[in-house]
């Protein structure tokens, strides 16, 4: 874990950055949690791919409802632990194999059952051509957790991360610019071939994880003059030691392609941010008008903190943990997500237990 300042905020505006990860998403849960026993209640929450699911069950549901919807979230798309299943923590790697094979042969409840037909055999330019999985059943379940009148009220603000398929442009739906539905929900989380691509006002879209994995910069460039707290609960670890074998190498690969720009967003930030402060401090130096100076002083008095908690997996997960959605995986990740952001806040000079 690590916590990236440069000041102390005092009164800034409180930001959840949810990346993708699919089952790897009950972290962010857990991290999410423990930001609310600190009292770190969210204005903006951003999100791509399964992180999109979480900011919109923050922004679409009052703050004590926040974590028992998550939690029920997980509950939905899940299937209960066999009754001949041990849940002891030296079963782990059996609840994740099992996890994994349930997935791909079966789907989840509530969420991607896979089609009957395969892709081959089914008309081009329909959805079952262009995926393995039936989302439908999503949409029923976002619409059951998530209030989406509550999130075009504007209470808190929701960058939702998409991909449009024609263009490979990034784009971020913000519930203060349109109207929020289940479908932008399930745009940012359409990851190809395994889901199909959804179409928003006749343009297709897909999982924005296909360009950028993390929403950290839309987050900063909206009112960029007003001090920020950012909590950002990653999936996957960028630093990790030369693998041995190829599950090791898949892990390892799984890890730099999807962390990779995650990291190098969050240092950038803070590059951006002290660069800023530096040039205000020129610019003051050599003398400008009166109200420019006080413009540029407003701008120099901006403060910026990120905490950041990063996911470690176990040894025994393999590159498909991403598709370990079993009750006992779920709930070790929301655990280790709790433990180490509840750490990294009381840690830090503002953190009221």
């Amino acid at each position: 874990m690590t916590r990236l300042n440069c000041e102390v905020c005092q009164s800034p505006e409180i930001s959840s950055v949810f990346q993708g990860g699919g089952a790897l998403g009950p972290y962010q849960v857990g991290a999410f949690k423990a930001m609310q026993h600190f009292g770190q209640e969210p204005t903006v929450a951003s999100g791509i791919s399964i992180g999109a699911a979480h900011a919109a069950l923050v922004a679409g549901n009052e703050p004590k409802m926040r974590v028992p919807r998550m939690e029920e979230f997980y509950d939905r798309i899940s299937r209960p632990t066999p009754l001949f299943m041990p849940t002891s923590p030296a079963f782990d790697a059996l609840h994740h194999t099992m996890g994994v094979w349930q997935a791909i042969m079966l789907g989840q409840p509530n969420f991607f059952p896979p089609r009957m037909v395969n892709p081959l055999l089914a008309a081009p330019g329909s959805l079952a051509a262009t995926s393995y999985e039936d989302t439908s059943a999503f949409k029923t379940t976002l619409e059951k957790l998530i209030d989406f009148d509550l999130i075009n009220a504007k209470r808190t603000r929701l960058f939702l991360g998409a991909v449009q398929v024609t263009t490979g442009e990034m784009v971020f739906f913000d519930n203060f610019k349109e109207t929020i539905t289940p479908e932008h929900v399930m745009a940012s989380g359409a990851l190809p071939p395994g889901f199909p691509g959804v179409r928003i006002d006749d343009i297709l879209y897909w999982d924005g994880g296909c360009y950028s994995n993390t929403v950290i910069d839309v987050v900063l460039e909206q009112n960029p003059h007003v001090d920020k707290r950012i909590f950002m609960p990653t999936l996957f670890n960028p630093v990790g030691p030369e693998p041995k074998t190829m599950e090791e190498v898949a892990v390892r690969q799984q890890d730099i392609r999807y962390a990779s720009r995650s990291v190098r967003d969050v240092k950038r930030a803070l590059e951006k941010h002290n660069l800023r402060k530096e040039l205000c401090k020129a610019r003051q130096a050599k003398g400008v008008s009166l109200r420019a100076a006080q413009a540029r002083e407003d701008e120099r008095k901006h403060h910026l903190e990120i905490i950041h908690v990063m996911y470690k997996s176990p040894a025994y997960e393999t590159e498909h943990r991403d598709t370990d959605f079993s009750r006992r995986s779920i709930e070790r990740r929301m655990e280790a997500g709790f433990n180490d952001m509840y750490t990294a806040i009381r840690d830090c000079s503002w953190a009221v237990a």
